[in-house]
């Protein structure tokens, strides 16, 4: 129990289900009660009139033997029938005719109260003095009185109460031992039925988990009940506002990372121009150092841009292309860099199609490339592969990572040990390209089987057709 009841204080399914069942089990036991008091009334009328039937089939009998026994006394005394009849005790010529025990027992006295006939057993009966008519009752006995008009001969009846205590038990056992099967099987139909008249809940909570930054449409009302309308209503509008705000901040990032754009390359242009027209070497210097910030500002600057594409794009799309050309360009990109960069491509020979958007995979191979290249060690290369089955894997080498640095690489501006003047976003732009594509990216330190480098994987791979798209 002590395990059971939290769970039912916690879910609405068993704490409607555990409610009806008590409620079902109440009505079951007033209806019951109601039921046996109606059977009891009725019950005792059965048995009354049945008492009562009795005391007027025997007191007829009686009165018409006891008139058939006087004119014979009167005719002559001398009948020997007559005189053996009365000589008789009338306690034994009942007995004797009673052949097994009856339930009910009587007793017939005359007018001054003197016993003229007995049922057998009626000595351990304690019957009540005689009165005109009617009923009468004490703790193991039901009597019936009545008196024959003009003769002043009385019947009374008896019946024992443990009969009747004992029809009333049988009815209260019949209407009580259903419940030990009804109400489980209740409880089991009214949990199935709740289970079932939730289940658009369920259909709505699997809805919600869908949603998320990258998809806040509306959620459909069809097939919902009446009840949860106004809380979709309410969801929708609620989604309609983050939406907004989200737009509202992808835009204002994308914006003001484009705006930046230009007036950043006009003033690294200025330092560029004033550092080769000084003649003073100071200045030289200070307008490198200006022409330096500025560069990275740029960098800056397209990387928001670039985490403003991931957030705020549709990622997967209808058609599906070849991931080796996009590859191939990014790498082609490096390789053209004065000094060129030392990357190893490896690219299968058979098409990789992927539904994920071009421009998106683009950006997240060239983060994790270039991610590669700043952090890997000095004159070593960076593989950069792609399986025929759409994963993208990058390694370079460098010192091994522990956990907890592993664990916040992909966070926002956070920059490992030999930075340099990275921006910090390079791993979280990927991790919001695979979270909005629903894509799974792996950071490996060390690489498997060594104990050094770093390594990322993405997988590329088409959706599913049964899953939504963002």
């Amino acid at each position: 129990m002590a395990q059971w009841w939290p769970r039912i204080r916690q879910s609405l399914t068993w704490r409607i289900a555990a409610l009806v069942g008590l409620a079902v089990t109440l009505l079951w036991l007033v209806a019951a009660l109601v039921t046996v008091a109606i059977f009891s009334r009725e019950m005792n009328r059965v048995f009354d009139n049945d008492l009562k039937a009795t005391a007027q089939r025997i007191l007829p009998i009686v009165l018409r033997d006891r008139s058939r026994d006087m004119p014979l006394g009167k005719l002559g005394g001398g009948d020997r029938r007559d005189d053996d009849f009365r000589r008789r005790d009338p306690r034994q010529l009942v007995e004797r005719l009673d052949r097994k025990r009856d339930t009910v027992e009587f007793v017939i006295r005359d007018a001054s109260g003197a016993e003229l006939l007995a049922s057998a057993n009626s000595a351990g009966v304690d019957f009540p003095p005689p009165q005109k008519h009617g009923f009468t009752q004490d703790r193991n006995y039901r009597y019936f009185c009545d008196r024959a008009p003009n003769l002043g001969i009385t019947i009374t009846v008896a019946e024992p109460l443990n009969q009747r205590r004992s029809e009333l038990h049988e009815v209260m056992l019949g209407m009580s031992a259903p419940l030990l099967v009804v109400v489980p099987l209740s409880f089991f139909a009214i949990l199935f039925a709740v289970r079932r008249s939730l289940r658009p809940v369920g259909r709505l909570s699997g809805d919600l988990a869908r949603r998320g930054p990258q998809r806040l449409d509306a959620l459909s009302k069809d097939g919902m009940v009446n009840e949860l309308r106004p809380i979709i209503g309410a969801i929708n509008g609620l989604m309609g506002r983050l939406d907004a705000a989200f737009e509202s901040e992808r835009s204002f990032a994308a914006n003001a990372a484009h705006e930046m754009r230009t007036p950043v390359a006009g003033a690294i242009a200025q330092a560029q121009r004033l550092r080769t027209e000084t003649q003073d070497p100071k200045a030289a210097a200070r307008a490198a150092d200006i022409e330096a910030t500025l560069k990275r500002l740029s960098r800056l600057s397209e990387k928001l841009m670039q985490m403003a594409r991931a957030e705020g794009a549709r990622l997967r799309i209808n058609d599906q292309f070849d991931l080796r050309m996009v590859l191939g360009m990014v790498i082609d990109d490096f390789t053209r860099l004065p000094g060129g960069a030392q990357i190893e491509l490896s690219l299968p020979d058979t098409p990789v199609l992927s539904d994920l958007d071009p421009d998106a995979f683009g950006i997240l191979a060239r983060n994790l490339t270039e991610n590669a290249l700043r952090h890997g060690t000095a004159d070593q290369r960076v593989d950069v592969g792609l399986t025929p089955d759409g994963k993208l894997i990058v390694r370079n080498d460098c010192a091994p990572l522990s956990p907890e640095v592993l664990s916040r690489v992909s966070d926002r501006f956070a920059r490992g040990d030999g930075a340099g003047d990275g921006t910090g976003l390079g791993l979280a732009i990927a991790h919001v390209i695979a979270e909005r594509a629903e894509a799974e990216l792996e950071l490996r330190s060390p690489l498997p089987g060594t104990d050094r480098g770093f390594e990322a994987c993405f997988d590329a791979s088409p959706l599913p057709p049964c899953r939504d798209n963002v």
